[in-house]
């Protein structure tokens, strides 16, 4: 019957594995849960794609940064480590982060299988970053509960009565394990 209804609709029946993304057993320390946020409450979340190769600007910044090296002090250009990674180095260059803005753009696998994902689901979005490795998007909270398996609900912290957004645990789909990072903020 369920087929048969997704035929009369004009769209296929898409059945989709999920597997656990982030999951906390509980509210972190000092929060307390307010219950289930309205359908309509409009998340801003952030998705972070996995980075196209991390270990190898792991390897060159030790390369340019041992004194044994014959590429000691040959510093990576933004370019250069805008090739290996996503992630903002401010451990390996302390007060320069701004100056060397390391980002990196996904594989094109990554990417589309990401966006494709969204398209899929009638989720517009668009990139934070110059790399295209964080991607926004802004959907009411029953499109996140759906969409991610979750249940965002608001939490209050008893120390200062900041109430947030968030949720326990969150699912993707098993075919996007191998590019999708995270999804922020859910479960922090």
């Amino acid at each position: 019957v369920v087929s048969l209804f997704g035929l009369t609709l004009g769209k296929p029946v898409v059945v989709r594995r999920m597997q656990v993304h982030e999951a906390r057993s509980s509210a972190p320390s000092g929060f307390t849960a307010n219950g289930p946020v309205s359908p309509d409450t409009p998340l801003q979340l952030r998705l972070n794609l996995k980075s196209s190769n991390i270990t190898g600007l792991i390897s060159s910044l030790y390369d340019v940064s041992t004194p044994t090296s014959a590429n000691y002090g040959n510093h990576l250009s933004k370019e250069e480590v805008c090739l290996y990674t996503s992630i903002m180095l401010s451990h390996f260059f302390h007060d320069r982060t701004t100056q060397v803005e390391s980002f990196v753009a996904p594989t094109s696998e990554t990417l589309n299988a990401v966006t494709q994902w969204l398209s899929d689901n009638g989720v517009a979005y668009s990139n934070l970053s110059p790399a295209g490795d964080w991607i926004n998007i802004t959907v009411p909270a029953s499109k996140a509960n759906s969409l991610l398996d979750a249940e965002f609900s608001s939490y209050t912290h008893q120390g200062t009565n900041t109430t947030l957004v968030r949720t326990l645990a969150y699912s993707i789909p098993s075919s996007l394990s191998a590019h999708l990072e995270l999804v922020h903020p859910t479960t922090e």
